[in-house]
């Protein structure tokens, strides 16, 4: 959006309170950027460690001071105290404030990415920051997801604006990871540390998707590889070398990366690449390999939705969906099949280290099997899908993968309806429906 005069007037403040000519930070005017929100935070050792969350809305940063840092975890309220409207060209600001200015210490960019609201009521966010309350997804390295930003209600002689800063309840959220999420402790935009940056030490090569096409591991056209597939059990299993993933509604596919191209293929071994040309297009940014996922539709609170995503093939819509990766089977030309699913998922989660939007690495959790099942539940999910570490991949039901879905919800499919003839049922509707089993 096009800067206003009151974008131009909120950044005086900022000015007010700086020395350009003895800090680093950027003088900078407001702008605007058309189908951008820009997002980032930034890690900031000034007196008090803290993370800056910054969003982009009228031509200016958006920003609150995170005391604590983010967090997945949807119970943790975090502190953000309102501070003053930054510069756009602030966003990719890292250097040291010297002692003496305001806000002295050191900067990284933490995270970064775009945002987009979502409407309360079909409200725009201006209003939503006016009112109180505003919840915004986030498409970031680290902090990717919905969240809210709730405005506390000032306490006498209060001069602090206050706001608690909340992850939603969906797919990206990691119940009971509490501080888990700032042990990263590296810019997204240089690979420093904060100490880096304070003794002058340069960026670090990063892998970009932006760069200049990867450095492909030479590969071959590999066959279809027949999926793993799950056993149903009641329980989700617990104990050493168990982990669990969140399931999710939406398409099993098989991404063949080979040279630039990529091939989508469904459990069956169905070629549908054309049906989903943006997922494919990003995929073809990889390195050669053979990717095991889901394709979904999120929702407005970013859950698996799989009536959206059977409405976006069938209205030709695909370009928002998202792949969720969870195995690799070949890296390049080597068959990683054999290997524990511990190397696989390892392999994969560097593999995508700088993978495209549409594309994201599915995470598991070591805890309780019984404790990630609960929160599935809660979050509306299917269930969780517990996998052996020390497994390598089985084409086929095998025992290593096991799927527990929350009670109380199945799927069927309706094959016909119609009335009792005569008897004691006479006139009563009967109606014909299917379970699925083994694909």
């Amino acid at each position: 959006m096009p800067p206003t005069k009151a974008a131009a007037d909120s950044l005086q403040r900022y000015r007010d309170k700086r020395d350009f000519t003895q800090t680093p930070e950027p003088g900078g005017t407001a702008g605007g950027r058309p189908g951008l929100g820009e997002f980032v935070v930034q890690k900031h050792a000034a007196t008090r460690l803290h993370y800056d969350l910054r969003l982009e809305l009228g031509g200016v940063l958006k920003s609150w001071a995170v005391t604590r840092g983010p967090s997945l975890d949807p119970s943790q309220k975090r502190l953000a105290v309102e501070t003053e409207d930054h510069p756009l060209d602030y966003a990719g600001f890292e250097g040291t404030i010297g002692k003496g200015n305001y806000g002295a210490g050191t900067v990284i960019v933490w995270d970064r990415g775009t945002w987009a609201h979502i409407p309360i009521d079909g409200s725009d966010p201006e209003a939503d920051l006016a009112r109180g309350e505003l919840k915004f997804r986030v498409a970031a390295e680290r902090m990717t997801g919905a969240w809210v930003l709730i405005r506390l209600k000032p306490r006498p002689k209060e001069t602090r604006t206050n706001w608690l800063l909340i992850k939603e309840r969906d797919a990206f959220a990691r119940p009971g990871t509490g501080e888990a999420l700032v042990e990263a402790d590296t810019s997204v935009a240089t690979g420093r540390t904060l100490e880096d940056v304070a003794n002058g030490q340069a960026a670090k090569p990063k892998s970009s998707a932006a760069s200049a096409a990867p450095r492909r591991k030479p590969g071959q056209a590999v066959a279809f590889v027949p999926p793993q597939l799950c056993t149903n059990a009641e329980r989700a299993p617990t104990g050493p070398g168990w982990v669990h993933e969140l399931k999710l509604d939406g398409y099993r596919m098989q991404a063949h990366v080979r040279d630039g191209a990529a091939r989508l293929l469904t459990r069956s071994g169905l070629d549908w690449t054309d049906r989903f040309p943006a997922a494919a297009a990003a995929f073809g940014r990889l390195s050669n390999g053979v990717i095991d996922g889901e394709l979904c539709a999120l929702d407005a609170q970013g859950n698996p939705d799989f009536a959206a995503l059977q409405a976006s093939i069938e209205q030709r819509t695909t370009a928002g969906l998202v792949f969720f990766a969870f195995d690799l089977l070949h890296d390049g030309a080597e068959d990683l099949r054999g290997q524990p699913l511990q190397a696989r998922k390892a392999a994969l989660e560097t593999l995508l280290d700088a993978a495209p939007g549409p594309i994201r690495y599915l995470a598991h959790f070591d805890a309780a099997g019984a404790a990630v099942l609960k929160s599935a539940c809660q979050l509306g999910l299917e269930g969780v899908v517990s996998k052996r570490l020390d497994e390598p991949y089985r084409s086929g039901r095998a025992a290593g993968w096991v799927k527990t879905k929350c009670r109380g919800r199945d799927e069927f499919v309706v094959g016909g309806w119609g009335h009792v003839a005569k008897g004691a049922d006479g006139g009563r509707l009967v109606l014909l429906v299917g379970a699925m089993r083994d694909g």
